[in-house]
């Protein structure tokens, strides 16, 4: 199993000075000695973490809170695969996709005033001879 140490060590680099070699270690038994408490986890592409890690490991103890039940964690997934956490979780936000309305709006807000004409020109590509990429354009963090 894995540890808070070997957690912490694992999301820190090898720099190579000994101080830096005593950081995972003093900073897990921080981390420990709080239950958590003021530890922001975050878990990226959590649908893409093994199912065992998803099941029986140190993370999902944390975010079932048997483990540094006082820690706070920010867990990226898609809407799907993120299901079963739902229960487990205060808050849930979704990032919903734009519209095509929103996509333009977008675009003029983001060049503004000054660079009307690279927006018109950019739309009026995506609409003409983009339309794979306009697809994407629907998903707000892509654009």
């Amino acid at each position: 199993t894995l540890s808070v140490e070997d957690l912490v060590r694992s999301c820190t680099s090898d720099v190579g000075t000994s101080l830096h070699k005593e950081i995972p270690s003093l900073l897990s038994q921080f981390i420990s000695s709080n239950g958590g408490e003021g530890t922001l986890f975050i878990m990226d592409g959590y649908d893409e973490f093994p199912e065992e890690l998803q099941k029986n490991s140190l993370v999902a103890d944390i975010i079932n809170g048997k483990t540094l039940p006082q820690s706070s964690f920010i867990i990226t997934s898609r809407p799907r695969a993120s299901a079963p956490l739902h229960d487990k979780i205060e808050r849930r936000i979704e990032v919903s996709g734009f519209g095509k309305e929103e996509i333009e709006q977008f675009i003029r807000e983001y060049y503004g005033e000054s660079s009307s004409s690279v927006a018109d020109a950019l739309l009026a590509r995506l609409n003409s001879t983009l339309p794979q990429i306009k697809a994407m354009c629907f998903i707000p963090l892509i654009l």
